[in-house]
């Protein structure tokens, strides 16, 4: 595990991270949620997101026998739930009146995280508060 644990820091340091790992950390934080879960949870809507300015999703989805970044969605979708990864955030029993109580916070914690600003997709607050509230439902992201 130390040596996975170190060549995965190298990764991050050499290829960044966005807003995947932003939004990740904040649910860790105010909620507990652990960041790998948390990660799984985020991704397909990420990629959704970030899919209107990258074109890179299509070539990731060959890797895998798949041609768009939806159908990459997808197949991490299936994937988590082949795992049983929860599938939102609703369902670590976080109320509805917690989750809008503390919404504000965390997406502008999120927005100013360092993670962020390696997305490619530069973020404002409203796109993180509508990606936050799809994986709080458990939808998929529109937008």
């Amino acid at each position: 595990m130390h040596d996975a644990s170190f060549m995965a820091g190298l990764a991050f340091n050499n290829a960044w991270l966005g807003i995947v790992h932003s939004l990740s950390h904040q649910v860790g934080a105010l909620y507990g949620i652990p960041h790998g879960a948390a990660n799984a949870i985020f991704l397909p809507n990420v990629i959704r997101y970030n899919a209107k300015v990258s074109t890179r999703f299509p070539d990731l989805a060959k890797v895998i026998g798949k041609e768009t970044a939806e159908d990459l969605a997808q197949a991490i979708e299936k994937l988590r739930s082949d795992v049983n990864n929860i599938s939102s955030i609703k369902e670590f029993g976080i109320s509805k009146e917690d989750w809008e109580k503390n919404l504000d916070y965390i997406s502008n914690n999120a927005l100013v995280d360092p993670c962020t600003g390696f997305n490619p997709r530069v973020p404002v607050l409203e796109d993180l508060k509508a990606i936050y509230n799809a994986c709080y439902e458990g939808v998929v992201f529109e937008g």
